[in-house]
């Protein structure tokens, strides 16, 4: 074959593309309302997967703060004997070795305490002994002044970070900035205050360097604290990393508890039946846009009687699984597009917390592509139909 008649091959075979392609888009116009309910499945599956994948993933997030100051995507550490066993350093640069980990961070808390600001009666209330590494994973928001610092915590400085409403209960309508702060008899002094309501669990809580807790713990060594974990982390497997680190210092494991945070409990449900659904509708469109490719409303005449001729049955079968592929494309865009404002509206009327991590742009994508999938072989069958339809020369 010479490099003219290749060159009129190819030509040809891009015409049949364009062709197909041009003529889809005319058709998709011709019958919207058909097409309209056709892609409406697309949009309706696609829009309540993502709503029910970011509203879930709040709740678990949001409830996760609740319970535990660093958020759901930890495990907590509880030694019971031998506190000095386990040093925040040693650990650090230990547990950092495996897969889910990125931090660790000391979380002692001790409840019930009672403090003294500036006002002649006094409040009880929770002190967490942590270090600066403390703020980085928190998300708390500062009100006014700063976290304690990492030379804070090596110098043992006697400072304070308390929330708004402690502020209030305690120092009245002064600035509390700069003030001391009376914890069983130790004098600290408030370098800072964060804004009560973005983390629940804190709420009732004073936070002070671990180094400088001494006598309100009763004890030089810190007995509890959290792993901070990757988004997307395995739970039980987070878990048996840390009994696995924890094995190697300690013979008895009645010495030390570990437990997740993370709870998905009823969320794993919900999502696993809104998946069904999902897979269902997508099915059920897949009918629907079959039964549009293979019967329009309308159709092209002139399409008929010239397009065929000239490209073939490789044109119809094109056709319609072009019709077939855009109608899926575009309800899945609008169903993504709305999925995620609708979520993200659920996130601002609940109040909770809005996060978009690696995990749903993964969800999203595949949502797409499976989604790209079923339209793809909603065109499959009568696409096949139509060009042996044409072959017999039932389609002139």
């Amino acid at each position: 074959m010479s490099n003219n008649e290749k060159e009129k091959l190819n030509d040809k075979k891009s015409g049949i593309f364009k062709s197909a392609f041009k003529n889809a888009l005319f058709e998709i116009k011709l019958n919207k309302i058909q097409a309209l309910i056709s892609a409406a499945g697309f949009l309706i599956a696609a829009a309540s997967m993502i709503a029910v994948i970011i509203a879930t993933h709040s709740m678990i997030i949001s409830e996760g703060y609740r319970t535990n100051p660093l958020g759901a995507n930890t495990i907590t550490l509880t030694v019971n004997e031998e506190k000095s066993k386990v040093k925040i350093d040693g650990l650090r640069s230990s547990i950092l070795e495996y897969d889910d980990f990125i931090d660790v961070v000391p979380t002692e808390t001790v409840s019930n305490i009672e403090m003294f600001g500036n006002l002649s009666t006094s409040s009880y209330y929770n002190v967490l002994a942590t270090d600066y590494s403390f703020f980085n994973h928190s998300a708390l928001t500062i009100d006014k002044g700063r976290f304690f610092s990492t030379a804070d915590v090596t110098a043992r400085t006697h400072v304070a970070v308390i929330g708004s409403d402690i502020a209030k209960s305690l120092y009245g309508d002064s600035d509390p900035i700069g003030q001391d702060l009376k914890i069983n008899n130790q004098i600290f002094s408030v370098v800072g205050i964060f804004d009560s309501e973005s983390k629940s669990s804190l709420n009732e809580t004073v936070i002070i360097p671990y180094k400088s807790a001494r006598l309100i713990l009763n004890s030089t060594d810190v007995g509890t604290y959290t792993f901070v974990c990757k988004d997307g982390f395995e739970s039980d497997r987070a878990v048996n990393q840390a009994e696995s680190y924890m094995g190697k210092v300690f013979s008895d494991n009645s010495k030390y508890s570990i437990k997740s945070n993370y709870n998905s409990g009823m969320v794993s449900v919900i999502r696993l039946i809104v998946l069904i659904v999902f897979l269902i509708i997508l099915i059920i469109s897949c009918f629907s846009l079959a039964m549009f490719a293979a019967y329009p409303s309308r159709t092209i005449k002139t399409d008929l009687d010239q397009t065929n001729k000239k490209n073939g049955s490789a044109y119809v079968f094109l056709k319609l699984e072009y019709i077939c592929l855009l109608i899926s494309i575009a309800g899945t865009l609008v169903g993504l597009a709305a999925g995620i404002g609708a979520g993200c509206l659920y996130c601002l009327l609940t109040g909770n917390p809005l996060y978009f991590n690696g995990g749903l742009l993964f969800m999203t994508v595949f949502l797409f592509l499976l989604s790209l999938v079923f339209g793809l072989l909603s065109g499959l069958v009568p696409g096949i139909l139509a060009s042996r339809k044409f072959k017999r020369g039932k389609i002139k």
